[in-house]
């Protein structure tokens, strides 16, 4: 979540505003949008989608890892078996990818990633 806590920090800084900018027009506490911008709390993907509305970016750019899926995270063989049946364009797949490694209960079976990846697509509403 550093990454994100970066991206969100920056965000803000380029836009000239305060975390009471943020929080006031967010309707998120000034504490918890601190917290989140020194990677000491996960938001929650409605948290994600409020901050992204706000700073005018798709939710997906702030939480994809600036690195592509490669030898660093290979994709797992539960996934690429979805993959198969589902095409995905670059950017889901990265997403896809980072929400996995933030997870408390990460995806194991196709079933997990198809899971997922509905979830996201809703979210996200594509």
């Amino acid at each position: 979540m550093e990454e994100l806590a970066r991206r969100l920090r920056r965000l803000r800084h380029q836009g000239g505003k305060s975390l009471k900018d943020v929080s006031l027009a967010t309707g998120i506490s000034l504490s918890y949008l601190s917290e989140v911008e020194r990677g000491e709390a996960t938001p929650t993907i409605s948290i994600v989608q409020k901050l992204a509305r706000y700073y005018g970016v798709e939710p997906g750019s702030l939480l994809m890892e600036l690195q592509t899926v490669g030898e660093e995270h290979p994709i797992p063989a539960a996934f690429e078996e979805l993959l198969r049946e589902i095409p995905m364009s670059p950017e889901m797949t990265q997403l896809m990818m980072a929400v996995e490694r933030q997870a408390q209960n990460p995806a194991r079976t196709m079933e997990d990633w198809r899971e997922l990846y509905y979830a996201l697509k809703r979210l996200l509403g594509r």
